[in-house]
Parts: structure tokens; sequence; C-alpha cells
């Protein structure tokens, strides 16, 4: 009986081990795929600065035209243009 219990006590324990292996596994994963995600984001924003395709300062031109210009509102972490002409006249 004891054989018994110790060889079913390995077996999860092993069970348990290749559980937490394959967490770790996903965690790597999930971590280079959000750097990887934020480097793309940074090299995307400073190749556009670059080329002057978008401020250098881009937050803080939204935040002014939201708080100070009322160009923009904001809902929850995104801006919206308050007015659509004005979007629609960006757009083209």
């Amino acid at each position: 009986m004891n054989s018994i219990s110790t060889i079913c006590r390995a077996h999860q324990h092993a069970a348990g081990a290749d559980r937490n292996r394959q967490l770790l596994k996903d965690f790597r994963l999930v971590h280079r795929v959000s750097f990887a995600a934020i480097g793309l984001f940074v090299f995307a924003c400073a190749y556009l600065v670059v080329r002057r395709k978008i401020p250098r300062h881009l937050m803080a031109l939204m935040r002014d035209a939201h708080e100070h210009r009322s160009v923009l509102r904001q809902a929850g972490s995104v801006y919206q243009f308050r007015h659509i002409d004005l979007q629609r006249h960006l757009a083209q």
C-alpha cells in the first residue's frame, strides 16, 4: 500500500512540475510578445517622428487638444474628435 501511495504522490508531483514548467513557458512567451509589441510601437513612433508624420510629443499634443482647445474628448483611454467634419477633413 505504501508503494502505491508513493507512486501516486510521485506522479502528482511530476504532473505539478510539468504544469509549472508549462506555465513558465507561457509566461515567457507572453513576456516576449508584450515586449515585442512595445518595441514595435516605439520603433513605429520613432520612424513617424523622423519622417515628420507625427509630432515628437504626441500625447502632450493630444492632452492639449483635449484640455485646452476642446477639439478632442476623452472616452476612457481613447481620444475622440468632437466634430465629425474636422475628423473627415483630417482623414482626407
